[in-house]
């Protein structure tokens, strides 16, 4: 089996080839952006670009396979359903800004650009390809833009069908993601919510979730849908009500198919029955097919040693690496595999405090887990 997750916002659609590949979030403070591809086509983005015009830390475009844009995660050839996390210096701006994804240097051609998201300000009267974006459809207005976060770690996401025929199209469709059940504007709401994922256990996809506190929250509605949009209830787990403390909530479900995705968002429902959707997530599992599963890492958060559980179908080398919130690679190695389950020991006593993302490659296979260090 193998296990292929991502958290996002957005459904899977049937659209044309030139508007499957959209952005999904941006998160200033790390410099990346994450795309996703919500088509049916394998889509090789390598050669498509990057631009922001109004920046002014560097080139105001990149080639995406080139060496000025680092690939955090993902694969550029991108499968349907899958995502590529992307690392590139003009996305890290303070001033109004823009991103523009291209599938070739043609940046003043709408027939050349595929999605689009101003943030930090309005734009220019000129020097911006907002215009652009406008008439090729994916952005409604040339005075829209997304305002400054409040916190600049937070990350600016698409809202569930916030899209039209595989286009982001105006700033109504766009949120502040903070670490709760999140709002426009970064609005706090009665639950945060620190972590949702999805995992494999045997023939299940196994979904946790962590709240850091909580306050009138009546109960989790687990929904489940096979097309990213159509989706219906599949479980309820109670919620602890009030609390200023950590609460892990777990769901396991066992009805599900090889080779079939599977996506999942939480309703969290408050005792005045008001209530909010998670992220989704994506699971499936794809028979003996599967080069390894990462299970977790425990503990975490920590504040030491940390271990790695990984479960590979075959003896191979893994090579693991750790980004830092800044996107800074802080370890690197490899390490040998045996088939079943492994181990791996790492020492973290030295990192700073803050997230950190661990990137694990086997045979261009790319896996992700998120490690706390406290």
């Amino acid at each position: 089996m193998k296990l292929f997750y991502t958290i996002l916002l957005v459904p899977i659609i049937t659209c044309s080839l030139n508007a499957q590949i959209i952005i999904n979030e941006l998160n200033q403070s790390l410099q990346q952006v994450e795309l996703f591809n919500i088509g049916t086509t394998t889509i090789d983005i390598s050669s498509w670009q990057l631009c922001n015009r109004v920046s002014t830390s560097g080139d105001f475009y990149d080639l995406i396979g080139g060496t000025n844009v680092t690939t955090i995660s993902g694969n550029l050839n991108m499968a349907p359903g899958s995502f590529v996390v992307l690392q590139w210096s003009d996305i890290g701006q303070t001033i109004p800004s823009e991103l523009g994804l291209y599938i070739n240097t043609s940046f003043s051609s709408s027939s050349a650009i595929r999605d689009y998201l101003f943030y930090n300000g309005a734009p220019p009267a000129s020097g911006s390809r907002v215009g652009v974006a406008v008439a090729a459809g994916v952005w409604s207005s040339t005075t829209d833009f997304f305002p400054p976060l409040s916190n600049p770690n937070n990350s600016i996401s698409l809202m569930q069908g916030a899209y039209t025929s595989g286009t982001s199209t105006g700033l109504s469709n766009w949120v502040e993601e903070t670490p709760s059940f999140g709002a426009a504007n970064g609005t706090a709401l009665p639950v945060e919510l620190v972590s949702f994922d999805i995992n494999n256990k045997e023939n299940s996809l196994m979904l946790s979730w962590t709240t850091a506190s909580e306050e009138n929250s009546k109960w989790f509605e687990i929904e489940r849908s096979v097309d990213g949009n159509n989706f219906q209830r599949i479980g309820l787990i109670d919620a602890q009500g009030n609390s200023s403390f950590r609460v892990d909530y777990f769901f396991e479900d066992a009805s599900i198919e090889a080779n079939q995705f599977y996506y999942y968002r939480l309703r969290q429902v408050d005792l005045d029955e008001q209530f909010e959707y998670s992220k989704i997530v994506i699971g499936r599992i794809e028979g003996d097919n599967e080069i390894l599963v990462v299970e977790n890492i425990y503990p975490n958060p920590t504040a030491n040693n940390a271990v790695l559980h990984i479960d590979s179908n075959k003896e191979s080398v893994v090579n693991i690496t750790i980004f830092n919130n800044l996107g800074e690679n802080v370890a690197n190695w490899n390490t040998q595999l045996i088939k079943g389950q492994n181990q791996i020991n790492f020492e973290s006593s030295n990192f700073a405090n803050g997230n950190y993302i661990v990137r694990m490659i086997v045979d261009s296979e790319v896996f992700t887990k998120t490690l706390i260090k406290l």
